[in-house]
């Protein structure tokens, strides 16, 4: 085995060697590397030696032919990259000229400057500034990879090169065997192969860099001349006419296309379910199976009219709004429109590209499934001819319909490229507008706010305007009606000889009966209808059904509350044993947080029904008080002036009225002093606080002036008739 091995590899050396020296022998004199001459040398030596190598390879047994035949393949790797080499300094040559015979376009002269233009040179430009933006960003991403396929065959070169100097090293000065020689020619061959692709992607690199510099200066010219453009735009009546023959062509080809669309639609319907209605009748299997045939075959055609017709008419309905663009675009330089009808065209144009949005996304979609269902078209190879004929026929209909889905996408493209330059021309124009222009504009816009429909009941609309008049009407009927009341209670009331009682009931009806007027009158002055209100019945009754009645209670308690305001917003109120202050009045309950910050959700009706203190209900002053007993034998008078001091020392007490003191008992233990005063409350911690801070100023007063607080104690008087014996005893005992 061992010696079969080294015959195989010094045979198959030995041709490889016989045929390396005759190539290199009718080749040309040696030129400088990888210039094209190089190149061609190298390619025409490597496509020499694989058809060398596969000649050979056919006169030999399996074993050495399988070895031939992989190196002849190499070799036609080699041969490639060679040619690609080639291929990529020609376009580096190309490139070179073409930057160096290219200029920027010179729109500095005079005539240049007086020129004018209009809207379809400038859409050309646009259009070949979209397309260089697009090779530009493709030319980007290139690059980048190129970078790294550079990076990756340096590695593969460095790792040929140290795998061929490692097996050179281990030769050594001693003839290498047929085994080794093979081998380090592979290694040779992998190592040409790794420097042919390095140089590929260093010299695609730097072609792609090169013209992506050269593609970018285009771009900014292109800009500058597109700039220049818009500034010299005018209105070109023959542009209009020009563009709405266009389109009106478009349209009458469209109609045109249309009714030969449904005249077809309607011959494979009626063919398509003729052989529906066929398919029953047959029973034998051959029969069944080419009908069922027929009618995949028929249904991809109906299929295939039904989304083209649809398409169509989809066109149809998109060149009136061309139309209007081009008329929009013209006005705006022909004339001022109004920021109206600038408003009103930006809000279409939006409209109408979420539209396109949505249509393109549908349709790149519909285009992936229809690439997906023709690679599932299975291979007619070996089927009957009916069944190659029926397969072939649905394969034309689905590829139609890519056909005409490819063109319906790049129409609704075209399409969206020109509302976008519409958008863009009208967002320019409505920036370029005068200020008393935008103010107008703004005043309109708020005007238009007014007519704002909230709701509709009975096919009459209660806008925006109705009913911030309701609002108003309401609000100084309520002044008006709590005036009348006043007078009627000041006026009328007296002279009827009414009892208190009854006076007060009599003015909460009035005032009632005049808010249920009030409401009437406003309702009928704003055009909103009773109806509106008729659910409330109903829902008073299911109420009472439900046993809601205590939500009713608390929910008229708070409008009573709202009404009569024996609390209000700020308010701080005690009640029971809680105390806090009113946060909101709502509908249901009143919302109060104390001075630990809990907040208590109070039901209305029981502000009505229990006791409230409120603090605050007519201002935010109180009166407040400090206790203290002092010690008996104080002197009083001292006691006296020494707390109107602590009191009087306070900026938070207020001078008017004046604090007092009062002497109030005598107690057990002590002799009982309290100091009154008026505060003004701005918070919930507000009255402890200040007492807080006289109760520190009278203890530092009485503190200096030697006056003893009182605290319990007890006198013991021991009555006893014997008499108490005392012994003093030593601590042992």
């Amino acid at each position: 085995m061992v010696a079969t091995s080294i015959f195989r590899y010094a045979f198959v050396g030995f041709i490889l060697f016989c045929l390396q020296a005759t190539v290199c022998a009718a080749a040309e004199p040696q030129e400088e590397p990888w210039s094209p001459a190089w190149i061609k040398s190298q390619t025409k030596k490597a496509a020499e030696l694989s058809r060398n190598l596969t000649q050979k390879a056919s006169g030999l047994p399996g074993k050495e032919s399988i070895l031939l035949v992989d190196r002849a393949g190499r070799y036609s790797e080699l041969e490639f990259l060679y040619r690609r080499n080639l291929t990529v300094s020609e376009r580096h040559d190309s490139l070179t000229k073409e930057q160096e015979r290219w200029t920027p376009s010179d729109l500095a002269g005079p005539e240049a400057q007086q020129q004018t233009f209009n809207l379809s040179q400038l859409d050309q430009k646009l259009d070949d500034q979209t397309a260089l933006v697009n090779q530009i960003e493709g030319l980007s991403l290139a690059v980048d990879l190129s970078k790294t396929a550079h990076e990756e065959a340096s590695k593969r070169l460095k790792q040929a090169q140290s795998d061929l100097r490692s097996l050179v090293d281990s030769l050594g000065s001693s003839a290498p065997t047929p085994e080794q020689i093979w081998k380090q020619s592979g290694l040779e061959l992998e190592q040409d192969i790794a420097s042919a692709r390095k140089h590929l992607e260093m010299s695609s690199s730097a072609n792609q860099t090169l013209e992506l510099s050269l593609r970018q200066a285009q771009l900014d010219s292109l800009s500058t001349q597109v700039n220049h453009i818009r500034a010299h735009l005018s209105f070109d009546s023959e542009d209009l006419e020009g563009q709405l023959k266009r389109l009106a062509s478009a349209r009458s080809a469209l109609k045109i296309r249309q009714v030969s669309l449904k005249k077809e639609q309607t011959k494979i319907e009626q063919a398509w379910l003729q052989s529906k209605d066929e398919l029953g009748k047959w029973q034998q299997e051959d029969y069944v199976k080419r009908a069922k045939l027929l009618v995949s075959t028929r249904e991809a055609w109906r299929d295939t009219y039904q989304k083209v017709l649809e398409q169509t008419e989809i066109q149809l309905t998109w060149v009136n709004l061309e139309e209007q663009l081009w008329r929009h675009r013209y006005s705006m330089l022909e004339s001022n429109p109004s920021r109206k009808n600038l408003d009103l065209w930006a809000s279409t144009i939006e409209k109408s590209l979420n539209t396109l949005d949505r249509q393109i996304q549908l349709q790149q979609t519909e285009q992936t499934r229809l690439q997906s269902e023709q690679l599932a078209v299975p291979d007619t190879t070996g089927l009957s001819l009916l069944e190659t004929k029926a397969i072939n026929n649905r394969r034309q209909a689905i590829r139609k319909l890519i056909e005409r889905g490819l063109e319906f996408q790049s129409r609704l493209q075209a399409l969206k490229a020109l509302h976008l330059r519409t958008q863009k021309e009208v967002e320019a124009f409505r920036k370029g507008l005068k200020l008393t222009e935008k103010i107008g504009a703004v005043s309109s816009k708020a005007w238009e706010i007014w007519d704002i429909e909230l709701w509709v009941i009975d096919e009459k609309p209660v806008t925006l305007k109705k009913a911030i008049y309701a609002l108003v009407l309401l609000i100084l009927g309520l002044l008006g009606a709590r005036q009348v009341t006043v007078i009627f209670r000041r006026k009328v009331l007296p002279s009827l000889d009414l009892d208190e009682s009854s006076a007060a009931t009599a003015e909460k009806i009035l005032h009632y009966f005049l808010i249920f007027l009030l409401v009437l009158m406003t309702l009928n002055l704003v055009n909103i209808p009773l109806t509106a209100f008729t659910f409330l019945g109903g829902a008073v009754a299911i109420a009472f059904g439900f046993g809601a009645q205590n939500l009713l209670n608390n929910f008229i308690s708070g409008f009573i509350i709202m009404a009569e305001r024996p609390i209000k917003i700020g308010d701080m109120i005690e009640m029971e044993d809680s105390f806090g202050i009113v946060e909101e009045i709502g509908a249901r309950c009143t919302r109060i947080r104390t001075p630990t910050n809990v907040h208590l959700l109070v039901p209305n009706s029981a502000f009505l029904e229990k006791n409230i203190t409120n603090w605050t209900l007519s201002n935010m002053q109180i009166r407040s008080n400090v206790t203290v007993g002092v010690a008996y034998g104080s002197p009083l008078e001292l006691v006296r002036e020494l707390l109107f001091e602590a009191a009087n020392g306070h900026d938070r007490i207020s001078f008017e009225p004046r604090p007092e003191v009062f002497f109030r008992d005598f107690g057990d233990n002590s002799l009982n002093f309290a100091v009154f005063f008026s505060l003004t409350l701005q918070n919930l911690t507000d009255r402890y606080r200040i007492q807080s801070d006289v109760r520190f100023s009278i203890a530092e007063i009485f503190e200096k002036n030697s006056i003893s607080i009182a605290f319990p104690q007890r006198d013991l008087h021991l009555v006893d008739s014997a008499e108490l014996k005392v012994r003093l005893v030593k601590p042992t005992e």
